[in-house]
This record gives structure tokens, sequence and C-alpha cells, in this order.
């Protein structure tokens, strides 16, 4: 008796501890400086649209060069839902062109550049040095590359520049810019010279490289990669409770666009993924905010769950100008099985959905947030039958015991928490049944015995493992 006494005393400390559990981080007060990526210097590369894709960008200082010290290497890089070229640009790449560029009145009559590469079969990369005057480009020294060079090769381009421009501006990429785009195509080059002119691009053998540093929240990830000189994601003292809060920002990235956002998980062109884990399916979560928009912008708070990386519910709501911390809370509803394995939670400081508003400058404040999760116990089937585990939670084996079975058999299945099939027992004719542990890890179970000859009759319950 006091051994029944004692695990039910244990599963119910289990739940409970479950019901409480906290979001990591949620009140903001842990904060660590990285250095994300380097950019070589007097280059857009694009890094800081890759951070999400790979860690340090896919633009990277290499050795051995072939002068100096370094070179720099493109790679195409993807992700489930992505692919991205690397890239590096004077200018600003616009709609098939490059705005901007730098001031340059030299008359070279080509271009060399040392390169090495292994371009994948239907890719192409590409080397393009274009020089503008008054806005229109008036000269192209371009060169593709195609298939595999193994050590660096000086290569030549002609600029056929028969007048005086006023700017410069660049396009370098490892692969195609539309489609396709292989991953995995890579271009190395170093030491590039405009020849015939006294004035050179800058940076040109790529030596010296800039740090992108900044101070994100532990266990958030926000738009400060976007490479702007105000951050949107900071620390603040204007706090609902404890030291710290969250501060974000709508600012202009490096690519063009208004935002400012923060997650616990990813947010890429596939939508949200990751976040939080979970052991139980969420009721809500809770929080405060305070906002100040610019015009009439509103804020985003979002909640997506998840179970093997599949949606399986979300809700998202909207702030309107708050000027002193109020309370808001996110529901959500899916109360089925296999639970709930992971949470994304996002906010954004403009309104990300509508594109019609966004305000560069509008802040919104977080702070104090937690999650509520649902009842965890089972529902009854409507055709179900009675089951005994003991003991529970069990460290080795335990036996399951169906009193009403009355000799029917009956298909045995385990769940792991991500509603992965951990043990499968069929056409078992014994009203009990032993588990042994063997190798399945400490967690939440879920078991079904489910009797064909009986209308699919349903017996349901959990399992511990410690």
């Amino acid at each position: 008796m006091k051994n029944s006494i004692l695990f039910a005393f244990l599963f119910s400390s289990i739940l409970f501890s479950l019901n409480a559990q906290q979001i990591p981080n949620g009140n903001f007060e842990n904060w660590t400086t990285d250095t994300l990526f380097e950019d070589p210097s007097g280059y857009l590369a694009t890094n800081s649209w890759t951070y999400t894709i790979v860690q340090g960008g896919n633009v990277k200082k290499v050795s051995p060069a072939s002068h100096g010290l370094y070179a720099c290497q493109l790679t195409t890089v993807s992700n489930a839902t992505d692919t991205m070229f690397g890239g590096l640009f004077i200018g600003t790449p616009g709609n098939q062109t490059i705005n901007g560029g730098i001031p340059f009145t030299g008359q070279p009559d080509s271009v060399s550049v040392y390169v090495k590469y292994d371009i994948k079969p239907l890719d192409t990369a590409y080397f393009l040095i274009g020089f503008k005057k008054a806005g229109t480009i008036v000269s192209l020294a371009v060169k593709s590359f195609h298939g595999t060079q193994g050590t660096y090769k000086r290569f030549s381009v002609p600029t056929n520049l028969s007048v005086i421009p006023d700017s410069l501006v660049a396009l370098i990429s490892c692969s195609n810019l539309d489609y396709p785009k292989i991953p995995g195509s890579t271009l190395t080059l170093d030491s590039i010279t405009l020849i015939g002119s006294t004035q050179q691009i800058p940076n040109p053998s790529f030596e010296n490289w800039t740090p992108f540093t900044t101070q994100e929240p532990d266990n958030w990830n926000s738009i400060n990669y976007g490479k702007t000189t105000v951050p949107s994601a900071s620390k603040t003292t204007s706090s609902q409770n404890g030291t710290y809060a969250l501060r974000l920002e709508s600012i202009r990235t490096s690519w063009g666009d208004t935002t400012g956002y923060i997650t616990n998980g990813t947010l890429g062109s596939g939508g949200p993924g990751g976040g939080m884990q979970v052991y139980s399916n969420p009721s809500k979560v809770t929080g405060y905010y305070k906002y100040f928009p610019v015009g009439n912008d509103t804020a985003l708070a979002a909640a997506f769950s998840f179970i093997n990386s599949g949606m399986v519910d979300n809700n998202m709501i909207t702030f309107t100008s708050q000027s002193s911390y109020t309370y808001f809370e996110i529901p959500l509803s899916y109360n089925g099985w296999p639970f709930v394995d992971s949470v994304n939670i996002f906010f954004s400081s403009s309104n990300m959905v509508t594109n019609k508003n966004k305000g560069l400058g509008s802040v919104l404040y977080i702070d104090n947030l937690n999650i509520l999760y649902l009842t965890t116990d089972i529902t009854e089937q409507p055709n179900s039958f009675q089951s005994l585990a003991y003991p529970n939670p069990f460290s080795t084996s335990a036996i399951i015991v169906f009193p009403d079975l009355h000799g029917e058999t009956y298909d045995f299945i385990l769940y792991d928490m991500a509603g992965k099939v951990a043990m499968k027992k069929e056409n078992v004719s014994s009203n009990s049944i032993m588990i042994d542990r063997n190798n399945l890890p400490s967690g939440i179970y879920e078991y079904r015995a489910i009797v064909h000859n009986a209308g699919d009759a349903i017996s349901s319950g959990k399992l511990v493992i410690r």
C-alpha cells in the first residue's frame, strides 16, 4: 500500500512540475555578447541573410591565400526551406540592378582576380564589376565560372570603358542568382586589381575583416544580425519584473526591410520552427507588454506548437499603443495525442503579416513570460476498457493489466512523447503484459491496447520511466 501511495505521489509530482514549467529566460534577465560573423571590410556580404541558415554566415575568411594572409570564400548553403548563394556586393542589390556604389573616376582597361572554385553541375558563379555614370551603368566587366578549379588561377576581364565613370559597383556570387542554386558550390577569390587605374576598390586582397558583434538574450533569436547601427533587440531596465526586460524596435535592415522580431525558435521562408522543449500540451503563453507604435502600426505576439517539427496549433494576437505594462495571453487549444514537443514563441514590433503600416521606430517592451498547460488527464474513448499499470513510474519493468478483456486478443502500442512508436506487440492474448525498459530513455509514454474484434475498443494510459 505504501509503495502505491509513493508511486502515485511521484507521478503527481511529475505532472505538477510539467504544469509549472518555465520559459527559458522568459524574464530576459540573461544576455550574452556574441560575434555572429565577420564581413570583408568595404563589401556588403550575404552573411546577414544566411545567418539563420548556417552559423557564421556563408562568406568567410580563409587561408591559404594567393596573396597575403587571407582570401574570401563564398558558399551556397541551404536548410529545409531555403537556399542562399554566397555573395559580395559593392552597392546595394536591387531589382535587376545594383544601387549606389562607391565614388570612382578611374578608367581601368581590365580587371584581374585570382580564384579557385568548385561549382556544382547546373550551377554558375559570377564575377561582375560595373562602372556607372549619373546612376546608369556604362560598362561591365563580367566573368562566369563552371566546374572545378582546385588551385588559384588568375583571370583577366576587359572593361571596355570609354567614358570617365563616377561610381563603381560589384556583384560576386558562387551560384546562379535565380535557380538553380546548388548547395555546396564554392568560389574563393583574392587580389582583385583594376589594371590601368591608380584608383582601386577597397580591401582588394581581403586582408581586413569587420566582426559583427551583438548582445543577445539567452535562448532567443532576434533580427540583430540584420546589420544596422541600431540593434533591434536590446536589454532595458524598464522592466515589469526583475532587473531587465526586452526592448524590441523596428529597424531598417541591411536588405532594406523594416522589421523587428524575436523568437525562441527560428523564423525562415518556410515559417516558424523550433522553440522550447515541452512535455505536455500548452494552454496559453502569458506575459506583459507596453507598446509605442509609429503611426497606426501594431505589434504581434504569437505561439506555435509542434510535433516532430509539424505544426499542430498556433495563435496570433495584436498589440496597440500602451504606455505602461499590460497583461496579455496567447491561448492555444490542441489537446490531443501525441503531446506537443516544442513551442515557438514570437514577438514583432511591427505588423509583419499585413505588410501595411510598418513603422520604422515602433518600440515594443516584453517581460515576465510564462507558459501554462492543459490538463494531462487522458480522455476516455467512447468504446474503452480499463487498465492498470504497476509500478508507475518504473525503472526496470512494469505490468499492465486489462481486467475486462475476457480472453480477447489485442495489439499493444507504446508511444514516446514525439508520438513515435517505442514498442509494439500484436495479437496479445493474455490479460496482462510485461513492459521491459530495455533501452528506452527516461520520460513520459502513452500506451494503447486495441481490441479489433470488439469494435476497435481502446484502453489507454500513461507510463513514466525514471
